[in-house]
């Protein structure tokens, strides 16, 4: 019978387990097996590896989860790791601590330079730029280049003592201050509280030889042009003022009595209102000019016929001139001399007042004749025109009379 014998090392009295160096495979770990490297000093299987000192490698360190307390190598040092797990006290980079978490470094994965992503550092792009900022709040926002906006500012644009500020697009432009390239609007010599300029003027206009010109709904309302014409309700004023249009009012709307007499075909009617008067300005206060002319062009009037003597004389028959004072709220000192308007109304002659709205005018006794927020005004042009027919019919009496007398003699 072949007896196997274990063989045993034994060095300095002590016994070494023969099992930890037989069947091993260079390069490979085994269990309970010594470590003994290839021939290109490799070593592969080792599950865990523990080490309270320092791992040092002169080329690399692979593995799917490296553990470490602190990992030092000299030079460029290469870690393919699946996962790299390292929760030191203190993280540096080449000597300086990194303060951030890796929730904050994680800001900057994917971010893409100049262009602007949710939860993601901003970097700006080769040229300085950044797009994709939705909104931006901020005490104060300072700017050595151009700010382009696409939509709208909401709220005030504004500047201190500071240098110009000037906004220059292909369809609008702003000056401040300034002249923009081609400009459209401009403010210079704007009050900042402390006295800008020696006359502490406010200038609102062009430079150049344009006209100025206000607009509601995309369209010119009024304008002021370069001859210092100013137009409202229409770009093209023949005059220094022109104004175009008027505005309705009614008088004797909601169920007022309001008498108007007139003639038509050559009968004398007398109708019920509400009369319907145009408006085309209104005046607090006296109209200082050289001469007034009243248009009266044939061919802008039809159902043109002779004025009854009769309505004319319910003018002298009815009205008469006064003499007044106004209240202390026109700011019209002195006694003057004049028809009052609600006295044309009784008369029924409403057609040589006008009416329109003032707000502080209060109700009077009489609502037909004083109806709130409504201030009636005498028109003295008109009058002219009835005295004239007066005369026309007085004299026609004068002439009647001496061919009587003539007759007489």
């Amino acid at each position: 019978m072949e007896k196997h014998c274990t063989p045993n090392l034994k060095f300095g009295s002590v016994n070494f387990d023969h099992s930890m160096y037989i069947n091993i495979v260079q390069g490979s770990a085994g269990v309970s097996q010594a470590v003994v490297l290839n021939s290109s000093k490799d070593f592969s299987g080792i599950r865990n590896l523990s080490c309270s000192g320092t791992i040092t490698g002169s080329t690399s360190i692979a593995t799917p989860t490296l553990t470490c307390d602190t990992i030092s190598k000299s030079g460029t040092q290469t870690m393919n790791a699946t996962t790299l797990n390292i929760n030191p006290t203190t993280l540096q980079l080449r000597g300086t601590t990194i303060n951030a978490t890796a929730a904050q470094l994680n800001y900057n994965a994917g971010v893409v330079a100049g262009s602007a992503a949710n939860s993601k550092t901003l970097v700006l792009g080769s040229a300085g730029d950044i797009s994709g900022i939705n909104s931006i709040s901020a005490a104060s926002l300072s700017t050595s280049g151009d700010i382009t906006c696409s939509g709208a500012i909401n709220g005030f644009l504004g500047y201190g003592n500071q240098a110009n500020i000037t906004t220059v697009g292909s369809l609008t432009e702003l000056g401040i201050n300034s002249t923009p390239t081609n400009e459209y609007f401009s403010i210079t010599e704007v009050h900042n509280g402390t006295s800008a300029t020696a006359t502490n003027a406010t200038w609102i206009g062009n430079l150049t030889n344009n006209d100025l010109r206000f607009g509601i709904n995309n369209s010119t309302s009024m304008i002021l042009t370069t001859t210092g014409r100013l137009g409202v309700g229409t770009t093209s004023p023949s005059a220094p003022l022109h104004i175009t249009g008027s505005n309705t009012y009614v008088f004797g709307a909601g169920g007022l009595t309001v008498y108007r007499l007139r003639t038509d075909a050559g009968a004398t009617e007398s109708a019920l209102g509400p009369i319907t008067y145009s408006v085309a300005a209104i005046f607090g206060g006296y109209i200082s000019c050289t001469a007034m002319a009243m248009t009266s062009d044939r061919r802008l009037k039809r159902n043109i016929q002779p004025c009854p003597i009769d309505r004319v004389k319910r003018l002298y028959d009815s009205c008469e001139v006064k003499l007044y004072e106004w209240i202390e709220s026109e700011n019209r000192p002195g006694q003057e001399v004049g028809l009052i308007a609600q006295d044309l109304v009784s008369a029924h002659l409403t057609d040589l007042i006008s009416v329109f709205y003032r707000d502080d005018i209060q109700e009077g006794d009489d609502p037909s004749l004083e109806p709130g927020k409504q201030q009636l005004n005498v028109d003295y042009s008109r009058i002219a025109a009835y005295n004239m027919k007066m005369i026309q019919h007085l004299l026609g009496e004068i002439n009647d009379l001496r061919a009587k007398i003539d007759a007489l003699v």
